[in-house]
Parts: structure tokens; C-alpha cells; sequence
């Protein structure tokens, strides 16, 4: 089933509406950060790979297939690799705690929860991020990381 506010989000990217980037950045920006972040665990380099990204959207929005897939799937899908294919031009990456602290800022008992999503596998930690913080569905997670919907909800339920 395809949804109507996706294929208007891409036929208004298509028209390069200003005001459409702009809401697009603003819905999505924080999202392509976790996933920046997350892997190169440096801040200047996930705040170029944002801009990249976003602009790999923008100027391939037309591979974008609102009867395959989500926007926020075929999002995630991009960033994935993406941040994989800078990586594997990247020889040295420095760790850094910015992008977990930013995210957990404004959650109440930020210790506990951030020792606990700490100490998830990156898989279990993904989907609970994505669905806990970026209101991912469980159909949405599962298309971006190929697994079932039975097992997100499991890892889900468990993370």
C-alpha cells in the first residue's frame, strides 16, 4: 500500500520546491545524524555526511519508490551506505560520545537509560532508537534491515 504523503513528499522534491527540502531536513536531519554518528563517532565528519546525504536525496529522489518502500526506509537504506562507503574511504576515526548524549538529552533518568541502550548490540539498539525515538514502524525497520517484522518486535520488545 502506498502512501499519499509519500508520493507528494517526492513530487514536491521533484519540483524543487525550497519550502519541501526545508521541512525535509528539519523531519529527517536528526535521524541521518544517529546513523552518521553512530559509525564514524565523529561529529565534523557526520555533520558533512548529513549534507551529503541530504543532498543525495535531493538529486536522486527520482530512485525513490513510494509502492517498494517508506521514505524514512529508503532513507535509512541510503545513509547506511553511504556512511559504509565513506568509511571505507576513511582511514582513521575517533571515537566521540556527542551523538548518544544529544540524543538522550531531554530523556528523564538519561543514566539509566543511556547505560542501557549502551549496552544493546547495535542491531537491538538501532531498532529501539528508531521506533522509541524516530517513531519508525516495525514494518519500516524491518525493510531497512531485511529481518521480519516478528523478529523486530521481538528485539523491540526485548531491547
Amino acid at each position: 500500500m502506498v502512501n499519499k504523503r509519500d508520493l507528494k513528499l517526492k513530487e514536491n522534491i521533484l519540483q524543487r520546491k525550497e519550502e519541501t527540502f526545508e521541512k525535509l531536513y528539519e523531519d529527517y536531519s536528526k535521524l541521518v545524524m544517529y546513523f552518521a554518528f553512530k559509525e564514524t563517532k565523529n561529529r565534523r565528519d557526520s555533520e558533512d555526511l548529513v549534507q551529503e546525504i541530504f543532498m543525495k536525496i535531493y538529486n536522486n529522489i527520482e530512485s525513490f519508490n513510494p509502492y517498494i518502500s517508506s521514505f524514512k526506509t529508503w532513507l535509512v537504506k541510503i545513509t547506511r551506505n553511504h556512511v559504509i562507503d565513506f568509511l571505507k574511504n576513511k582511514k582513521d576515526v575517533i571515537y566521540d560520545n556527542e551523538l548518544i548524549d544529544h540524543v538522550l538529552y531531554n530523556v528523564k533518568k538519561k543514566k539509566k537509560v543511556e547505560y542501557s541502550i549502551r549496552n544493546l548490540d547495535d542491531l537491538d539498539r538501532d531498532i529501539l532508537v528508531l521506533k522509541a525515538i524516530f517513531k519508525f514502524t516495525h514494518k519500516e525497520i524491518s525493510d531497512a534491515y531485511n529481518i521480519t517484522e516478528d523478529v523486530c518486535k521481538k528485539k523491540y520488545a526485548a531491547a
